[in-house]
């Protein structure tokens, strides 16, 4: 699945990035960075897509630093899966990426040995009755 290695060791794989109606789809080649929380994505595709802001948050930089980032809702196609994601909408100085949200939602989990996405095991958890 993995098409390449990013500069600090995360794989690099095809998603692809639909509007929240799931009807339009463009693809992207993205790391995956178990370390990030959310995705973030380029503003211009969101945009074009028509993926409305939901909300603003702070985000904390690589450098350190804390800086508003606009928030919205899509669906992403990701390991023969699609599933809804909340996205970063990213300006032109910031690295995209796909966050450890996305990846769990799609049921995934990044193998640190072969840098390769796996299925998630799910497993039912029973409590004993008594």
């Amino acid at each position: 699945m993995a098409k390449a290695i990013d500069s600090q060791g995360n794989p690099i794989i095809s998603i692809q990035v639909g509007n929240p109606q799931g009807t339009e789809f463009e693809e992207l080649e993205l790391p995956v960075d178990p370390k990030a929380r959310f995705t973030i994505l380029p503003r211009d595709l969101l945009e074009r897509l028509k993926v409305p802001v939901k909300t603003t948050r702070t985000i904390q930089a690589p450098d350190g630093s804390r800086v508003p980032m606009q928030i919205g809702q899509t669906i992403v196609r990701i390991g023969g899966t699609e599933t809804s994601s909340i996205v970063g909408f990213g300006e032109d100085h910031m690295p995209t990426r796909i966050g450890d949200l996305t990846i769990q939602c799609a049921f995934l989990q990044l193998n640190p040995e072969t840098l390769e996405l796996e299925p998630v095991v799910l497993q039912e958890i029973c409590h004993p009755t008594t």
